[in-house]
């Protein structure tokens, strides 16, 4: 019976080692998604020394994929777990700039920046915040409108006129089946 028990709790070590491993190996990979999904398994049995780094991992992960809601939340976990790396408390406030909580992440700025004094990021990310701020204080006469018959889910950038009468519009795209061509948006 104490051997089957011994058995059974080396397995079970081996298999976070795995769990580690192989995020480590899928996020390598850019397999973000992937890695994200063995970080959380290997965060379950992970040692305390471990944890605050698997918590960086996972916001990596999700970061890289543009998921900043999740990117925010776990980059709080892992700055409030004591991470010892300063990009952290970084990455938390693009995080949170990018969503629009300005003051959250101008508070962040402020902490970078005397973790990392030397670093322009910290300064700039302050600077951006407090424009962003005063900008929705003080709004100009320009109106931004979602423009829905060209605007996706997907990644689009570049656009540029391609005639004199601004009705034709090219841009690069992420969108799947697009092989080119050209939207008319008047």
């Amino acid at each position: 019976f104490t051997s089957f028990i011994l058995l059974v709790f080396c397995l079970k070590a081996d298999a976070q080692k795995n769990y580690l491993k192989d995020a480590e190996k899928s996020f390598t990979s850019k397999e973000y998604y992937t890695a994200s999904l063995l970080y959380k398994k290997a965060y379950d049995n992970a040692p305390k020394k471990d944890k605050p780094y698997i918590l960086f991992q996972i916001a990596e992960c999700y970061r890289s994929i543009n998921n900043t809601k999740n990117a925010e939340v776990f980059y709080t976990k892992a700055v409030k777990a004591n991470y010892i790396d300063a990009l952290a408390v970084l990455y938390l406030a693009d995080m949170q700039k990018m969503q629009e909580k300005y003051a959250d992440a101008l508070a962040n700025y402020q902490k970078y920046k005397a973790l990392v004094p030397s670093d322009p990021r910290g300064e700039n990310g302050m600077l951006s915040c407090k424009l962003a701020l005063d900008w929705k204080q003080s709004p100009t006469q320009y109106k931004v409108e979602n423009l829905v018959q060209i605007n996706t889910k997907d990644w689009d950038y570049s656009p540029s006129f391609v005639d004199k009468k601004y009705k034709k519009l090219i841009f690069s795209t992420t969108r799947s089946g697009v092989t080119g061509g050209q939207t008319d948006i008047g």
